[in-house]
């Protein structure tokens, strides 16, 4: 039976339980069953840390997050695997993000149209295939890596529906 699968990505700094985003809105409304199964990234700085060391490595984390992108790649390949772990042919995959969040799922809309989802044994060269698609993106004209990964590994069509 087709499912859901809804993947949502926060920002950077937003607090659960004070003044939450509508992602983590959004992600606490869903039904969460057989039919419709949800993935949230709270992103950099989110969720709180009760000691004085945990707090200014986490805030440390959230200047870095918010100037250099620092956790992107991590965010993106926890959705990735979470999809290609639980993603099965006539399922439809929703994306939401917020701020930071929203690029998260941009990348991850892109990584998935350029090289495919991979299978989930297959998921030791998702290193690999994500190299593969920063060199396009990055390189712009170059698309042959990822286009000769994507042969070789046989990456999934996925239609991403929002």
């Amino acid at each position: 039976m087709a499912k859901n699968i809804v993947v949502c990505c926060d920002g950077t700094g937003n607090e659960i339980g004070v003044n939450m985003s509508n992602v983590l809105k959004l992600y606490r409304m869903l039904e969460k069953d057989d039919g419709q199964i949800v993935y949230y990234d709270p992103g950099v700085g989110t969720l709180g840390q009760r000691k004085t060391w945990g707090r200014i490595s986490q805030n440390a984390k959230g200047v870095l997050g918010l100037t250099t992108g620092y956790g992107l790649d991590d965010d993106v390949l926890g959705a990735y695997r979470f999809l290609a772990e639980h993603y099965s042919e006539g399922d439809q995959v929703f994306l939401f993000g917020f701020s930071r969040g929203a690029y998260s799922v941009r990348v991850l809309g892109g990584f998935i149209h350029l090289l495919g989802l991979l299978r989930p044994d297959q998921l030791n060269y998702v290193g690999y295939a994500f190299a593969a698609y920063k060199r396009a993106a990055m390189d712009g004209e170059d698309l042959s890596v990822a286009w000769h990964f994507r042969r070789i590994v046989g990456g999934q069509t996925v239609p991403i529906k929002f």
